[in-house]
């Protein structure tokens, strides 16, 4: 019986941790939007945003496949997307800034 009630309390751990995960990720959303408000409504940064909280490590290509832009648009694109350390800042409750230079 020990064993079932262990397995009990993990499953309502990892449910109310994936619950604060999503919200910590929504959070870190409302954050970036303003960053990307003068972007154009076609701009591939603004695809980028959802696709970085859903997936940890962003290439390129990756990018390319999973927004549609173009490889050129990406590459040559300086937008202000958050990095690693803006999504760092984020949980600790500071405000993210954007990124220098190709995203590459």
């Amino acid at each position: 019986m020990l064993i079932v009630e262990a397995l009990i309390g993990a499953a309502q751990l990892a449910v109310a941790n994936s619950n604060r995960l999503i919200e910590d990720l929504q959070g870190i959303k409302v954050t970036w939007l303003p960053l990307l408000s003068g972007l154009r409504s076609d701009a591939v940064a603004g695809r980028i945003l959802d696709l970085a909280l859903q997936q940890p490590v962003l290439s390129a290509a990756v990018v390319v496949d999973q927004t549609g832009g173009s490889m050129p648009s990406v590459l040559d694109s300086r937008p202000p997307i958050p990095t690693v350390s803006a999504l760092s800042r984020a949980f600790l409750g500071e405000a993210p800034e954007p990124a220098r230079g190709h995203f590459r």
